[in-house]
């Protein structure tokens, strides 16, 4: 993210900023799960260049997100599978974007533009079409302009069961197989 590099401008950025390289930052990953470290490794390569030296952590999700959720941690990046649990982007948006309460637990971003307080406002309060075109505005918003964060990928799971099983329900709200239904016939 973005899908084609442009270093040249991306030093450029980086001087007008006013950071001093080197840096090095401390980027967290999940290690249980595929795919993340690798995530991780792009993004240090592409990194490098820029004279940014980048440390992967990779732990278990349930270690991963207290560091990334927690301020006092300090940690610079962290990558952080997230889906959203509403049939809308509400919960994806209004937990961890909302500028309103950055430091709330939920919030991996940190996110504190409170100029965008009456957009967050606007998408929660609309309805129907309104209110999907208004969080569709919000995620390019976010993503293309403020960039809190970038989503890396978009993942395709596929669940194989034996006609020996039975009551199985997917969540979609919670990305994964209901287990509490399952059961063997």
């Amino acid at each position: 993210y973005p899908s084609t590099s442009n270093v040249k401008k991306a030093k450029q950025l980086m001087s007008q900023s006013g950071v001093k390289t080197p840096v090095t930052l401390v980027l967290r990953v999940i290690n249980t799960e595929p795919g993340f470290v690798t995530m991780g490794d792009v993004i240090k390569a592409n990194l490098a260049p820029l004279g940014i030296t980048v440390d992967i952590v990779g732990s278990p999700n349930s270690v991963n997100s207290s560091f990334i959720t927690n301020p006092k941690s300090h940690t610079a990046m962290g990558i952080e599978d997230q889906s959203a649990t509403f049939p809308d982007d509400a919960g994806l948006f209004a937990l961890s974007f909302t500028p309103a309460i950055p430091d709330a637990p939920a919030s991996f971003s940190r996110f504190s533009d409170r100029a965008l307080l009456p957009t967050f406002d606007r998408a929660a309060d609309a309805l129907g079409q309104a209110r999907i075109n208004d969080y569709e505005k919000l995620d390019h918003l976010l993503m293309a302009e403020e960039a809190p964060a970038a989503p890396l990928f978009s993942p395709k799971w596929f669940d194989f069961v034996s006609t020996r099983v039975g009551g199985y329900v997917y969540s979609q709200a919670l990305t994964a197989i209901n287990y509490d239904t399952l059961y063997i016939k």
